[in-house]
């Protein structure tokens, strides 16, 4: 059983951040797309997981990922 918001697609029985913390090296997902990173279940650009802090936590811990597009996103639903 799994509780999560309805917004938080990416929660399941293994999460895709337990996964791929195993098995893909931080650079592979910092070369992707917004949308390839979405494909794979990472949050999608107008998902409410977006805000100034949670942009600026992933930024930190991928320091190779464009935020630019995830900030975007949150000055148009804001």
């Amino acid at each position: 059983m799994i509780f999560r918001t309805q917004e938080a697609e990416w929660v399941r029985w293994q999460s895709y951040p337990t996964m791929l913390a195993h098995h893909m090296p931080l650079r592979f997902l910092e070369g992707l797309t917004p949308n390839q990173r979405a494909i794979l279940g990472f949050p999608a650009l107008k998902n409410a997981y977006w805000t100034a802090d949670t942009i600026e936590a992933v930024g930190k811990r991928y320091e190779g990922m464009d935020m630019e597009p995830y900030k975007e996103a949150l000055r148009h639903r804001m």
